[in-house]
């Protein structure tokens, strides 16, 4: 495994078979409202970025070296969080409706 992409969604498949659609649905709205409170970060971040590099100013090729790798592992962070999110939001509501139609 690497990276939090993979990590996030290895921990999401061998515990969903385990969990309730109430914790399903937990984990689904914290995954998605975080990932999208982290891209709003993240294109404050860009934009800063941009500016640096639009600037007569003397750049510092390091420092946006380093944001730039910040910035990869920040998105693949935010894509792990919304697949996961949308996968557990999904398997809760089919949960619901399983419960549903038993009753």
């Amino acid at each position: 495994m690497s990276g939090t992409y993979d990590v996030l969604n290895t921990l999401y498949l061998r515990a969903k078979d385990h969990m309730t659609a109430d914790d399903l649905r937990k984990i689904g709205n914290t995954l998605t409202d975080d990932a999208v409170g982290l891209a709003r970060q993240m294109s404050v971040v860009a934009g800063g970025l941009a500016a640096m590099m639009a600037s007569d100013a003397e750049r510092d090729t390091c420092t946006i070296a380093t944001m730039l790798y910040a910035l990869t592992d920040q998105f693949d962070t935010i894509a792990a969080m919304v697949e996961v999110g949308s996968e557990a939001t999904f398997r809760a509501g089919e949960l619901k409706k399983a419960a549903a139609t038993k009753a």
